[in-house]
């Protein structure tokens, strides 16, 4: 290999060009890319949906499919054109020397095989280790990830690890040969604030002990700027800007890369403010508009220059790399944040749901014992102030969200809809203006609606079920949900694998509105959606929430998001409330410890998905201020002011602790 210079980085993309077949033509979706990364340098990859990041880091893998090819330009890495290798030294290539951390590492990884199985393989095949030497390194690699009693994280099968486990052993398995490349493709897409902001430290402390490259994808800006020396934005298949992370932030030259940022919400206590999202949409491949790509989006576009044609990359104001020909305007033109308003007082919202001492357990697969899904639960939910039910992977959001919507019943406890006790009642058996009065959005669009069906006759079911059985009627009804949720009608006739995943979060909303909800149960609505679609979604529920006297009961693990739209907050540790209260209250002084870990962003110990004490207090053993009676004794729950309460043995004047002033937690590594 030719020895590394800054002249010479370890990975070099040089004008890339990538294209696929799509009948029978070939269609381009990867224009004169050109990075490059240092050894020991991170590189952030940035985009909306289609952009052409995961495109670029299969590229750079060789894994384009039959139907993608690279039609121009080269990669090397190394010194070496990897188009001189050959398919055996392409396979040694990989694994060896670089390593890849993929999305969804539920999917990464094998069901059928155990943990160690699949760690001590790639050792194996990569490393020619014998079988005790592969046993060996793969608890080393396990440990460096911080993940607890290895000896059964490696006889576990990937079911019986959370969420955060499973990314911990991907990130293990792309370790194991020690490869000088790492490429992350969403590395904490769908992990709660707590367990992302670990796997985030996590990465970058090992790939500062070993000297690793990076190539980090993602659409969060935010995220890429934590976990990455340098960030490239890409727009329909060009980089569009490229720059330090901290001056993509500061002062952003590109006018899509500031309409990213405004979508994302703020990231520490700066108000209720607003989401922007982008307007329009992306072109798809083979519609690029002539000249920038961006145009049609961009309110600093004039047909000269920039619809004259191709646009260039040039030296930005604050020293990095533009792709627009009007950067220094970009401040200037950018729209300015409102404030949010906030909901009613509490004194003037009268209560719609009561949730008192509510719980829910399961027989285990074997029948023999229960497990405790929600214990003791107590909160209200009032009218026209959002709710948000926060928590990590685990805690037990969704199952009380099934709870209230009868899609489960509770075990104890009630669950009082205006005075009347629903807690043991299906959806079937409660009246129709029972269901009517509590409808839900659910996580995944593309299991929640129905695959045969367009959305117009998802809709008009519901409408019927509802009261409104007059075709006349129901018809002009379903006309004003389409035009409330922003789709046009002609997306009514298309079925759910037709629509892009904002039009079927948008069409799963129109439906739940098809029954005039008093409470709007949304779980995780905007989890899997880029960061423009998700601030549309966002701010689309709350105009509906105004518009409609609806209240809105927001699901999520998403903390920053929620600070930006909720009034009240219920948090959730391991099935039990922690804290309840006015969001503005919680927020800036918290009294749980594990409210503030969340707030803070602080990173829990990595043996806390699996350190579960027997009694006392559930967050006890990664407590920074734990005491004695914390492992005793269950917490018992206090009022602090109206509608807040905590379980917790620390005094009230206990709000500014170590998360707070962003210590870590006892134990952690």
């Amino acid at each position: 290999m030719t020895p590394r210079t800054a002249a010479n980085p370890l990975l070099r993309i040089e004008s890339l060009n990538v294209a696929y077949r799509r009948d029978g033509d070939a269609v381009p979706v990867l224009f004169d890319v050109s990075l490059s990364l240092r050894q020991g340098e991170a590189l952030g990859i940035v985009g909306e949906s289609g952009s052409g990041k995961s495109t670029l880091a299969m590229a750079v893998m060789r894994h384009l499919g039959r139907a993608g090819r690279i039609t121009g330009g080269r990669i090397f890495f190394d010194g070496v054109d990897m188009a001189s290798l050959s398919a055996r030294e392409l396979r040694r290539l990989y694994g060896a020397r670089i390593g890849m951390v993929h999305q969804d590492a539920g999917l990464a990884l094998n069901p059928s095989m155990t943990i160690g199985a699949q760690l001590t393989e790639v050792a194996r095949a990569h490393l020619g280790s014998t079988r005790a030497e592969a046993s060996d390194l793969a608890r080393t690699h396990l440990r460096s990830v911080h993940l607890p009693d290895v000896d059964r994280i490696m006889g576990a099968y990937p079911f019986q690890l959370s969420g955060g486990q499973q990314q911990r052993v991907v990130i293990a398995m792309a370790l194991v040969a020690d490869p000088s490349l790492l490429l992350l493709d969403e590395p904490t897409s769908g992990l709660d604030a707590t367990t992302a902001t670990g796997i985030v430290a996590l990465i970058r402390t090992l790939a500062a002990e070993r000297g690793m490259a990076m190539l980090a994808i993602s659409h969060d800006l935010h995220l890429m700027a934590r976990l990455c020396d340098r960030v490239a934005v890409m727009y329909a298949g060009q980089v569009v800007e490229e720059n330090r992370a901290d001056a993509i932030l500061a002062r952003p030259g590109h006018p899509y890369t500031r309409g990213l940022l405004e979508c994302l919400p703020p990231t520490s206590g700066a108000g209720r403010q607003i989401l922007l999202p982008v307007p329009g949409q992306a072109p798809s491949p083979g519609d690029r508009p002539a000249g920038c790509a961006f145009g049609p989006r961009c309110g600093l576009f004039t047909p000269d220059p920039c619809g004259a044609g191709a646009i260039s990359l040039h030296l930005s104001a604050s020293g990095g790399l533009v792709r627009c020909p009007k950067a220094g305007g970009t401040a200037d033109a950018s729209p300015v944040r409102g404030l949010r308003p906030p909901g009613p007082e509490i004194g003037a919202a009268p209560v719609l749901l009561r949730v008192e001492a509510l719980g829910k357990q399961y027989a285990d697969r074997t029948g023999r014992r229960m497990v405790t899904a929600n214990e003791g639960i107590s909160f209200t939910v009032r009218r026209g102030r959002m709710t948000a039910i926060v928590g990590e992977s685990g805690s037990g959001k969704s199952t009380l969200a099934r709870i209230v919507c009868g899609l489960e019943t509770a075990t104890e406890g009630r669950l009082l809809l205006e005075g009347v006790d629903i807690a043991d009642l299906l959806a079937e058996r409660r009246t129709v203006a029972q269901r009517a009065a509590v409808q839900m959005v659910f996580q995944n669009t593309e299991m929640s609606l129905n695959p045969a069906w367009t959305i117009r006759r998802q809709i008009m079911r519901t409408l019927r079920a509802a009261g409104r059985p007059d075709d006349m009627g129901a018809e002009h009804r379903y006309a004003q949900l389409m035009d409330a949720v922003r789709l046009p009608l002609e997306a009514g006739e298309r079925r759910a694998g037709e629509l892009s995943g904002g039009q079927r979060q948008r069409a799963a909303i129109a439906r739940a509105l098809a029954a005039s909800p008093r409470i709007l149960v949304a779980d995780e609505p905007v989890s899997a959606l880029d960061v423009s679609v998700q601030a549309a979604v966002v701010e689309l529920l709350m105009s509906l929430s105004r518009e409609r006297d609806m209240t809105l009961v927001v699901i999520s693990h998403d903390l920053p998001l929620m600070r930006s739209i909720a009034d009240d907050l219920v948090v959730l540790y391991r099935g039990r409330l922690v804290e309840a209260g006015p969001a503005g209250t919680l927020l800036s002084a918290p009294v749980h410890p594990y409210t503030r870990a969340l707030v803070a962003a602080a990173d829990r110990p990595a043996t806390s998905a699996q350190t579960v004490p027997d009694k006392g207090c559930l967050f006890a053993p990664h407590c920074p201020d734990r005491m004695e009676v914390c492992s005793l004794r269950a917490p018992p729950e206090r009022v602090l002011g109206q509608d807040h309460r905590v379980a917790c043995h620390l005094p009230d004047n206990h709000a500014l602790g170590a998360f707070g002033e962003g210590r870590a937690c006892h134990g952690h590594p």
